[in-house]
C-alpha cells in the first residue's frame, strides 16, 4: 500500500522538475522582439522604433528597410540579468521611422540569424497622417543653383519639455553631379535651447521627385532651457558650388564632367518652431533631478558578507537615452540606517552624441543599524513619451553583517544634563549627626604585606586597559560621518578652484555650502534646501544676499546643458572662493 501512494509522489516530484526545467531552457533561448513607441504619426514626424535581441552571444544592429520609410538607426544599449542564478543578456537597438507623405505603411518582419537559429518578428503597421514633406527649392540667389541645393533642420519631435534633450540635423543636399563643400561648420541660432557643436557629417543618396541628391548630414544635441513656441535656425552656411555648364551634353552632366568654376553661395536651412512646455508639478517625485528621456535602473552590492563596520560598495547602472548630464546619484532608502559616502561616476555612449549610453555611480555604505539586507535606491525620471513621472525601486539583496553594529550614542543636550542631575539627588543627607551614645572608641585594620596589596590595586590593570581600548577600537558613526563631510567639503573647494567649466564650479560651490549646514544641523548633504543654506545669512550683512545670487545663477544653469560648459570668469571664481569663506566663518561662530 505504501509503495502504490509513493509511486504517484515520485512520478508528479519528476514532472515538475521537468517542467520547470524546461521553462529554465527556454529562458535561455535567443529571441528577437520589435516594437515602436506609437503607431500614429505625422509626415515629417519620427516614430521610435525598438529592436531587442535576447541571449545572444554576439549581435550587431539589423538592417531595418521598409517602402516609404526613412528609417535610421539611432542607437544601442546593453542589458544583463540575473535571475535564480540565471544570466541574460539583452541588445537593444533604437531606430528612428519617418515618411515624407502621408498614407498607411509597414515595417516588414525584421530577420536574423543567431545561434544556428533564424529568428524573426512581426510586422508593424503604422499610419502617418498630415500633408507632405517640402521640395527642395530654397534658392541661394543663383539660377541653376536654386535647383541644385538646398537645406532644411530636422528635428524627431516638435513638442518637448524644459530639460528635455533631444538630436537635431542639419541637411545639406545637393543635386548630382554637381558639387559642393562647405567652408565652415553650421551655426544654429536660436533663444531658449543650448546646443553642442555639429560634428562631422555623415553622407547618403537619397532620390527625390525622380532627381538624384547626395546629403551631408550634421547632427548635434539640444536642450530646451526655457517654455513656451521657441524658433531654432533659421542656419546660413557658406558653401562653395560647382554645377554642370549650360552647354555640357548628358553625356557630361551623368558622369560629372565639364563642371562650371567654383564659386561661394550662401545657402540657409529655414527656421522650424518647436513647442516648449514646463515640466508638469502633479506627480513630481520628491527625489526628481531633472533627468528626461526613457531609462532602465537596476542596483547590485558586492561583498554580500561584511564584518560590523566594514563598507558594502554599491553600483547602481542607469542606462537609456536622454539628458544623462542632468542625472544625479539615486536616493537610498532609510538614509539614516546607512553611513554614505560620496559616490564616483562614469558614462559610457552608446552612439556618437551620447544621447543614449549607460551611467554607473559607485558608492560606499556601511550599515549603522543590524540588518539582513543590503540597502535599496530609488531613481526617478520624466518619461516625455507618457508625458509622466516614472519612478524605479531597486531589488534588495541579502546581507550577512557578521559582529555586532554599536548603536549611535545621541548627545545629550543641557535640558538633559540638569534633568540627570536632579535625579541623582540623594534622598537622605550623606552625613548623619554625632550621637551622644558612641560608647567606647576602638581601632581596627587589615593585617597585609606591601606585596599582596600592591598585587590587589594593579590586579585589574590589564582588564581595565582593554576595555578602554575596545572602547576607542569601535567604530564612532558621527565621527566618521563629520570626516567624511569634511573631505567632501576639500573635493568641492578643490572644484571651486580649479574647474573649467563655471557649471561645475557653481555646482561644486552648492555642494560646499550643503555639507557645512549637514556638519552643522546633520542630515545628508543632498537633502539640504536652499533655504537652510540662506537662513544662516539672515542679519549678516550683504551674505543672504550672495547666496540668493548664487542659487538664481545655479537654476539659470540647471537646463543649460551642454551651455554650462562655457568657461568662468577669474573676478568671478574669486567671488565665490570669498562667499565659501564668509559663509564658513558664519557657521563656525
Amino acid at each position: 500500500m505504501a509503495a502504490r501512494s509513493f509511486l504517484p509522489t515520485v512520478l508528479r516530484c519528476l514532472l515538475v522538475f521537468l517542467i520547470t526545467g524546461a521553462l529554465l531552457r527556454a529562458a535561455d533561448y535567443p529571441s528577437l522582439k520589435s516594437h515602436v513607441s506609437s503607431n500614429t504619426a505625422q509626415v515629417g514626424e519620427a516614430i521610435r522604433l525598438i529592436v531587442e535581441v535576447s541571449n545572444v552571444k554576439s549581435a550587431s544592429p539589423p538592417a531595418v528597410v521598409a517602402d516609404g520609410l526613412e528609417i535610421r538607426f539611432r542607437g544601442e544599449s546593453t542589458q544583463v540579468n540575473m535571475t535564480n542564478g540565471n544570466f541574460s543578456r539583452k541588445q537593444v537597438y533604437t531606430y528612428a521611422v519617418m515618411a515624407a507623405k502621408e498614407g498607411s505603411y509597414t515595417i516588414p518582419a525584421i530577420e536574423m540569424e543567431a545561434e544556428g537559429q533564424k529568428l524573426k518578428t512581426q510586422p508593424i503597421a503604422i499610419n502617418i497622417e498630415g500633408g507632405s514633406m517640402p521640395s527642395p527649392g530654397n534658392s541661394d540667389g543663383g539660377a541653376d543653383a536654386s535647383k541644385s541645393f538646398f537645406a532644411e533642420i530636422h528635428v524627431d519631435k516638435k513638442e518637448l519639455y524644459v530639460g528635455e534633450t533631444i538630436p537635431i540635423e542639419f541637411r545639406l543636399y545637393i543635386r548630382e553631379p554637381a558639387t559642393g563643400r562647405l567652408t565652415n561648420n553650421p551655426q544654429l541660432t536660436g533663444e531658449g535651447f543650448s546646443v553642442q557643436p555639429f560634428g562631422h557629417p555623415s553622407q547618403r543618396g537619397v532620390q527625390l521627385e525622380g532627381k538624384q541628391y547626395g546629403v551631408a548630414q550634421f547632427m548635434s544635441l539640444i536642450t530646451a532651457t526655457k517654455a513656451g513656441k521657441l524658433t531654432l535656425g533659421p542656419i546660413s552656411v557658406p558653401l562653395l558650388v560647382q554645377t554642370p555648364e549650360r552647354n555640357s551634353g548628358i553625356y557630361d552632366q551623368f558622369f560629372g564632367g565639364n563642371l562650371g568654376p567654383a564659386r561661394e553661395i550662401k545657402l540657409e536651412a529655414p527656421a522650424i518652431e518647436v513647442e516648449v512646455k514646463p515640466l508638469p508639478q502633479e506627480g513630481r517625485p520628491e527625489g526628481f533631478s531633472g533627468a528626461i528621456g526613457k531609462f532602465e535602473f537596476e542596483a547590485a552590492g558586492s561583498p554580500g558578507k561584511i564584518q560590523a563596520g566594514q563598507p558594502v560598495e554599491m553600483k547602481l547602472w542607469i542606462r537609456g537615452q536622454g539628458n544623462f548630464d542632468r542625472i544625479g546619484v539615486p536616493d537610498i532608502q532609510e538614509p539614516d540606517h546607512w553611513q554614505v559616502y560620496p559616490p564616483g561616476d562614469a558614462f559610457e555612449a552608446s552612439d556618437r552624441l551620447g544621447y543614449g549610453g549607460s551611467k554607473v555611480f559607485t558608492q560606499n555604505v556601511i550599515p549603522k543599524v543590524q540588518t539582513t539586507s543590503m540597502p535599496s535606491y530609488v531613481f526617478s525620471y520624466f518619461d516625455p513619451e507618457q508625458k509622466k513621472y516614472a519612478t524605479i525601486s531597486s531589488r534588495i539583496q541579502p546581507l550577512v553583517v557578521v559582529g555586532v553594529i554599536a548603536p549611535v550614542v545621541e548627545e545629550s543636550g543641557p535640558s538633559s544634563s540638569v534633568e540627570k542631575q536632579e535625579e541623582a539627588k540623594p534622598v537622605a543627607p550623606d552625613i548623619l549627626g554625632i550621637s551622644p551614645l558612641a560608647g567606647n572608641v576602638g581601632t581596627f585594620g587589615i593585617s597585609m604585606s606591601y606585596g599582596k596589596l600592591f598585587t590587589l590595586l594593579f590586579l585589574p590593570l590589564p582588564f581595565v586597559l582593554a576595555i578602554v581600548g575596545w572602547h576607542f577600537r569601535k567604530p564612532n558613526p558621527e565621527i566618521a560621518r563629520k570626516k567624511a563631510l569634511r573631505e567632501e567639503i576639500g573635493v568641492h573647494m578643490k572644484a571651486v578652484r580649479d574647474a573649467k567649466e563655471i557649471g561645475s564650479v557653481v555646482d561644486a560651490a552648492v555642494h560646499v555650502l550643503q555639507c557645512h549646514i549637514s556638519l552643522l544641523k546633520g542630515g545628508m548633504p543632498s537633502q539640504i534646501e536652499d533655504a537652510q543654506i540662506i537662513e544662516v545669512g539672515v542679519s549678516k550683512g550683504d551674505l543672504e544676499k550672495k547666496l540668493k545670487q548664487l542659487f538664481a545663477r545655479r537654476s539659470e544653469l540647471l537646463y543649460m546643458g551642454a551651455g554650462s560648459e562655457g568657461g568662468i570668469l577669474r573676478t568671478e571664481r574669486e567671488q565665490l572662493l570669498e562667499l565659501m569663506s564668509e559663509f564658513e566663518r558664519s557657521v563656525s561662530r
